[in-house]
């Protein structure tokens, strides 16, 4: 049985934005407003993933103007988007979330190793500050981990 529709009188809900900086067919944030009264939005600006080798001026460029795009679209609504910078995403995440008052984080499932563990350590943090973290697939069709070769390991191709 789905909580979807069953909105928490006075509940606060945290959107945390990393890829589909979209508000249209967005299933993290679908599911926030359908269950909390209250929503926020954010974006972390992660020092470890900014400075990788695979990003340069251009692709830096064009998250910037997207997340400029997102906000000017939040705004029409009504919200806001929250951006802040850091080296430590979890803490931080979670830190906000406490400070908006969220009782739930959202946000889509990423399938790359940093990731995921950065992920892993938010919903640590998260549990043990009694904030659901509530993570949707929404990137991809089909999930990485059902395809598999006759051997049983991802394909590599």
């Amino acid at each position: 049985m789905s909580d979807l529709g069953k909105r928490q009188a006075g509940s606060t809900g945290l959107v945390w934005y990393r890829t589909g900086l979209r508000l249209e067919d967005n299933t993290a944030l679908y599911h926030a407003l359908s269950e909390n009264e209250s929503v926020h939005c954010c974006y972390m600006l992660d020092d470890n993933y900014m400075r990788g080798a695979d990003i340069g001026a251009a692709r830096g460029a064009f998250l910037l103007d997207s997340l400029a795009e997102l906000s000017s679209d939040l705004e029409k609504h009504g919200g806001q988007l929250i951006v802040r910078r850091t080296r430590d995403v979890p803490p931080e995440i979670v830190g906000l979330a406490r400070q908006v008052g969220a009782g739930r984080i959202y946000f889509h499932e990423d399938y790359l190793p940093y990731p995921r563990q950065r992920d892993a350590r938010v919903r640590e943090l998260a549990q043990a500050q009694s904030i659901e973290v509530k993570q949707y697939r929404d990137l991809l069709l089909v999930d990485p981990a059902r395809v598999l070769t006759e051997e049983g390991y991802p394909y590599t191709v």
